[in-house]
């Protein structure tokens, strides 16, 4: 089970995750596995749930997604429909993962669905 913990304060940002991967019957995979990524020193990517996708470590498929996007907005909306598209065509008992983003900024994202929209 992973714990993702944040703090978020006007002048700060803290977020912390453990690192231990562990088998569905409880072995342990890895003691020292990353579970967050920085974007841009202002967002937190953390994950928990599925430790690969394919063939690539959760945190290292997340970079990827990341990597060419320049503004937070198309880096969260990449993201979001890559995993839409990946996650759906795992097998069930592999489907679960959650991404945490905490941001530094003073603009709100707003969506579509957001009733503040």
């Amino acid at each position: 089970m992973t714990l993702i913990l944040s703090c978020l304060t006007p002048k700060f940002i803290v977020q912390v995750s453990d690192r231990r991967l562990t088998w569905p019957d409880g072995r342990v995979a890895d003691d020292s596995a990353n579970k967050a990524i920085i974007f841009h020193d202002r967002v937190c990517f953390a994950y928990t749930g599925i430790a690969q996708i394919g063939a690539q470590r959760t945190d290292e498929w997340i970079t990827d997604q990341l990597l060419h996007q320049t503004s937070l907005q198309q880096a969260i909306d990449h993201l979001k429909s890559a995993l839409d598209a990946t996650i759906c065509k795992l097998r069930a008992p592999n489907r679960h993962l959650t991404v945490v983003i905490d941001l530094w900024g003073r603009r709100r994202l707003m969506y579509p669905s957001d009733p503040g929209a």
